[in-house]
Formats: structure tokens, sequence, C-alpha cells
């Protein structure tokens, strides 16, 4: 079987405009298809074959991230409520007077903010290198 790609049927080389799909058609004896690499992005091989394999992630996709936010919803909301007793322990010395003063306010203000934006540092940071994981895995989806 002779392969034969092409951007169109015509012989004449046309040059893609940006207002619709790259595509390019893919002929040999038995049959042609037309192949948009756009609409195949998660395959890192030609056809539908990976789409079948991933099929049970596929369509348990939605319960996951039910379940994925619930789990970190629940570690924030913890790492939020347990962070006001810490802070205190640490910044207030004397609670004789029942009254803070403004360098203990300070304190305790800043060390709370602390542990909460580290840990959405942390989520930024991990969701940054999925991201340049993501787009350099990319190049291989393409045939």
């Amino acid at each position: 079987n002779k392969l034969i790609m092409s951007n169109s049927f015509s012989s004449v080389p046309v040059r893609p405009t940006s207002d619709k799909k790259m595509e390019f058609y893919v002929k040999d004896s038995s049959y042609s298809m037309s192949f948009i690499p756009v609409d195949m992005m998660p395959n890192s091989f030609f056809g539908k074959g990976s789409q079948v394999t991933q099929l049970p992630t596929n369509l348990n996709w939605e319960m996951h991230q039910k379940y994925y936010s619930d789990y970190q919803s629940h570690f924030k909301a913890e790492l939020e409520v347990g962070s006001a007793p810490f802070c205190f322990n640490e910044c207030v010395q004397n609670v004789e007077d029942g009254l803070l003063s403004s360098d203990e306010k300070n304190c305790v203000r800043e060390c709370y903010f602390k542990r909460v934006s580290s840990r959405d540092d942390a989520s930024m940071m991990f969701a940054q290198k999925l991201a340049m994981e993501t787009s350099q895995n990319l190049k291989h989806s393409f045939v």
C-alpha cells in the first residue's frame, strides 16, 4: 500500500487559512481519511486506539474531580482552622489582661497568612509544573 499525504485532494499546494482547523488527507489503496491533529490531541499515536484504552478513565472523570475537590477542600479547611491556634500559641505570651498588643496581633496575622499562602504557593507551583510538562508532551501527540 502506497501512502500519499497532502493538504488537499488537488496536486496544487494550498496554504491553510487560520479560520479552520489544520487537516490533511491520508490516502492509500484501500481507503482515504481526513486526519485533524487538533481533534486527536490526547493520542500519542495515530488513530483512536488510545481513546478506547482510556475510556474508563474518561467516563469516570467527573467522579474523580468531585472526590479530588472534596479531598483538597478538606485539607485546606484543616490547614486554615489549625493555623489559628498554632499561630496564637507561637505569638502570644501574656493572656492575663485579656487584650493583645499590636505586635502580637501583627505576629498572629503574619504567621496565619504565611501558613495559608505557602500552601497556595505550593499548589500554584505544582500547577505550573504540570502545565509545562503537558505542553512539552503535546509535541508527541502529533504525527
